[in-house]
């Protein structure tokens, strides 16, 4: 691996589920070992976040939360939670949920923020946290999808009852498209496993996502270590005598269909010469694989063996065997018992379908076995038995292909490679949802959503007329119409492409990207409507170019509310007034959108204004009203999602809750009109008290005359 270009980086790393430096014994390495080494080596400071609990070995690590400095520049965290006894089991999803509870703790104090972040899916719950906080935070991210979850669950339900799964599993589909979504990029070890991930998060496949085989290091392995192993399976009869053999190295589980082997092992039993099989390693089918071969004496279980062990077993062999599943998540990707047999130069014999069908076919490296071939596994072996020629063709084109595509100095030279990119990618992750949570027009809402809607244009009405109006984050512009009814001259500015977009064309304008507003001001002279793309932080305005100010719904999206404070009172005229309308925090049915910064309560509110205007009036709008059997259970049930974290962050998918709950919704309409919905003035209250009588804030500074 060549060393990196790049400045030194901190770099977290979160996966379970897989060995890590501090276990004990000699477990394989896997994609967390394997990254946070080659991140090191390429000069990056690592902080691997990992479970407590040993998925492996069914272990706990530790009772409790720990860190743990093993190397000068990798970091394990690890992370507690309650375990499980079985792969599949309700211990192990409550496990999840409370991983990530706890991961959700201890990202609070994690101290620095990272440069960018490599996180492991499954599981989706953990997933589901890291990527939106870190989203939040501004980090890039690369979410590696190993396993077609939530797909594989419902897969397990039978037919009659998919519909009932699929409504039981809502919330991991849920999370797992949201996860996807927030993530930067997304990678794969294959590209249709890829594929399948982008339609999953519903979009285009782009350059920040990549496709990184799960390959693992070969490692150095002596003359001496390599005489042990010789001596070692020739005491167990497994000689270097020419007899025909085939091999497994793996886990015993229920992944894979042995029953060809044991047809093809019953058959070459009587044969001569006999072929014999060697099935390396262990789990928890097992005795049942066991079991099987029973009375067979050409089937060998040596158990779990070690590089050494391996690499003088496919000496001794002619073919590995892959007998896995046919069912989807194994036919988008390539596993890694395939890349370890193209290592060791062994021809792969196979019955999978889809990304392995493919790469046996145009690279000439094995043989399928199964209906859809004609062939039995008994036939491939054959096969190979009688032209060693063809054997040995393979077993070249296997060391080639593995040299061309999956060496482990390959793969992960370009993964660090890509996370460097990332890192250095300026990604702005904090627009990218913008046009998710704005109002749209013909989007469904309640009917208190739309009169909501309606107060807050019908207040700023108020002191609009013959005023130069500036609406700050307008969405869709849905209100800039009604403003320049009376107003002299109205600019809507939003920092979403898609909302400047949308709003340009319900008004029939152009938009653009303003350098500076006189630019702006002659290219739209004659027009009383301007939208333009901007940031809120920064308004690139002259001093004193507008009479009011607008945000509404906002304020809680901004990084750094005091930075626009102060430009609004910049931009405002001597006696010009911002309106502010926020949701109030203190409301008791008050949930936060995923992609807030910060909310506010009355004294915040006023204390932060008052900061740079000199004058700040408060006042409330929509009462709270808790009262009534429907009120109460909806807001039970709100509180119980917003507390496992499963509120959409969308307005659309958030519709599609309300009309469960709530009963028919309202399109919204194009634009605001006169007395669309039922109006009462808001009423004012203190500014030196929390109040939780209103859901609503409105907040009215004016920047008076020096």
């Amino acid at each position: 691996m060549s060393i990196s270009n790049s400045p030194p980086l901190l770099i977290w790393v979160f996966q379970t589920g897989e060995p890590l430096h501090i276990d004990e014994g000699n477990a394989r390495p896997m994609r967390a070992m394997n990254l946070s080494n080659a991140l090191a080596r390429a000069g990056h400071r690592v902080v691997l976040w990992s479970t407590a609990f040993y998925h492996q070995e069914k272990l706990h690590r530790s009772a409790t939360a720990q860190v743990l400095q093993i190397a000068d520049l990798i970091e394990i965290r690890l992370i507690p939670s309650r375990g499980y006894r079985r792969h599949i089991s309700l211990d192990r999803l409550i496990d999840h949920i409370q991983l990530a509870f706890n991961l959700k703790k201890m990202l609070e104090h994690s101290g620095p923020l990272p440069d960018v972040a490599f996180i492991g899916y499954p599981p989706i719950e953990t997933a589901a946290v890291l990527a939106r906080w870190l989203a939040k935070h501004d980090v890039p991210s690369l979410l590696d999808v190993k396993d077609q979850w939530p797909s594989l669950f419902l897969d397990a339900i039978p037919g009659p009852l998919r519909l009932l799964g699929r409504i039981m599993l809502w919330p991991y589909f849920y999370l797992a498209r949201r996860a996807m979504r927030e993530a930067t990029g997304l990678s794969a070890m294959a590209s249709s496993f890829l594929d399948w991930t982008l339609v999953v998060a519903q979009r285009a496949r782009t350059d920040r996502d990549g496709v990184f085989p799960l390959t693992s290091p070969l490692g150095q392995v002596s003359a001496s270590q390599r005489e042990a192993a010789r001596r070692w399976w020739d005491d167990r009869g497994i000689k270097d005598n020419g007899c025909p053999r085939v091999c497994f190295v793996g886990s015993h589980s229920q992944s894979f269909d042995f029953k060809p082997v044991q047809e093809a092992a019953k058959i070459a039993a009587k044969a001569e010469p006999r072929c014999e099989f060697v099935i390396c390693g262990d789990g928890a089918f097992s005795a049942e694989l066991r079991a099987m071969m029973s009375g067979l004496p050409n089937v060998y279980f040596p158990g779990w063996i070690d590089r050494p062990k391996i690499l003088v077993l496919a000496e001794r062999c002619r073919a590995a065997l892959a007998p896995y599943l046919n069912i989807d998540s194994f036919q988008k990707s390539i596993p890694n018992k395939i890349i370890d047999a193209l290592s060791v130069g062994l021809p792969i014999l196979s019955p999978l379908q889809g990304e392995v069908a493919t790469l046996i076919t145009e690279s000439g490296v094995g043989i399928r076995y199964g209906t859809d071939t004609g062939k039995t596994l008994h036939d491939c072996i054959q096969a190979l038995m009688q032209d060693g020629t063809l054997q040995q063709g393979m077993s070249q084109k296997a060391h080639d292909l593995y040299a061309e595509r999956f060496s482990f100095e390959m793969v992960y030279g370009e993964l660090v490679n890509h996370l460097e990119k990332l890192a250095g990618s300026n990604v702005d992750c904090e627009y990218h949802y913008y046009n998710l949570i704005t109002e749209n027009p013909g989007q469904k809402a309640t009917i208190e959503q739309i009169a909501r809607l309606w107060h807050r244009y019908r207040f700023a009405g108020d002191y609009t007329m013959n005023n130069r109006v500036l609406e700050v984050a307008c969405g869709s512009g849905i209100g800039l119409g009604y403003l320049a009814e009376k107003a002299r001259k109205v600019v809507g500015l939003d920092i979403d492409n898609q909302n400047v977009a949308t709003a340009s064309q319900l008004y029939g304008i152009v938009s653009h990207r303003t350098k500076s507003y006189e630019e702006g001001q002659s290219r739209y002279e004659g027009n009383k409507i301007e939208v333009c793309l901007m940031d809120a932080h920064q308004l690139d305005f002259p001093d004193k170019t507008f009479d009011l100010a607008l945000l509404y719904e906002a304020l809680y999206y901004l990084r750094y509310p005091d930075t626009f404070f102060a430009e609004a009172n910049r931009i405002l005229s001597d006696n010009g007034i911002l309106i502010i309308c926020t949701v109030n925090k203190d409301w008791s049915d008050f949930h936060p959108s995923p992609y807030a910064y910060r909310y506010f309560s009355a004294p915040e509110l006023h204390s932060t204004i008052n900061k740079h205007f000199s004058k700040v009036d408060l006042f409330g709008a929509f009462p709270v009203n808790a009262t009534g059997i429907k009120n109460l259970v909806f807001s039970r049930i709100k509180h119980i999602a917003v507390s496992l974290d499963l509120i959409p962050g969308t307005l659309a998918a958030r519709a599609y809750l309300k009309r469960v709950f709530l009963g028919p919704l309202k399109p919204l309409p194009d634009k605001i009109y006169e007395n669309m919905a039922p109006y009462a003035p808001p009423v004012p209250i203190p500014h030196d008290q929390p109040n939780r009588n209103y859901k609503i804030l409105y907040a009215v500074a004016r920047k008076e005359r020096p």
